[in-house]
């Protein structure tokens, strides 16, 4: 399995990754094309297809800042789920020193409640602080989430500092 960076959505790869995105995340939680286009030119942010073979089974969206990556999304091709594929991805992220962060939607439902799962498993642990990410456009909603981090959870300042970064980046 590797990671391939795409440079822009007119990458051969970049159908297939935006299908797998699309598919993974409720409208709430997700960008509009049009919205992703700019972040192709900001050094931070990678939008990677995650091939296995010849076949591209997942995409993977990171802002790699110098004190901590932060996972904005992972997704799995349905029909290649629950083989271990986002957990090596994931592991692979977290085992490279830097502290990771991402969000979880509240468990609510069965969904949200494996994907909560799935970050414990990793090592993720779920930070004290509240945030609400802000609809993309306006006729989406606001989305709760739960700030989880690796190795360890967010001092308040860290918090502070690190969780708005990539949501400020995103805009």
């Amino acid at each position: 399995m590797r990671l391939k960076k795409l440079h822009s959505r007119s990458d051969p790869e970049f159908p297939t990754t935006w299908q797998i995105y699309e598919a993974g995340f409720p409208p709430d939680q997700r960008q509009t094309r049009e919205q992703q286009k700019p972040r192709f030119a900001l050094p931070e942010y990678r939008w990677e297809a995650i091939i296995e073979g010849n076949e591209i089974i997942g995409v993977l969206e990171t802002w790699r800042f110098p004190r901590f990556v932060y996972v904005d999304h992972i997704a799995i091709k349905e029909s290649c789920r629950d083989k271990g594929y986002g957990q090596k991805i994931l592991k692979g992220i977290i085992d490279s020193g830097k502290i990771v962060v991402g969000e979880s939607e509240l468990p609510a439902d069965d969904f949200a409640k494996r994907r909560f799962a799935f970050y414990g498993r990793l090592g993720l642990r779920a930070n004290p602080f509240s945030y609400v990410m802000p609809p993309y456009s306006p006729e989406k909603k606001p989305v709760p989430y739960i700030i989880v981090s690796s190795p360890r959870q967010l001092t308040h300042e860290e918090f502070v500092d690190t969780a708005p970064e990539a949501r400020r980046r995103a805009r």
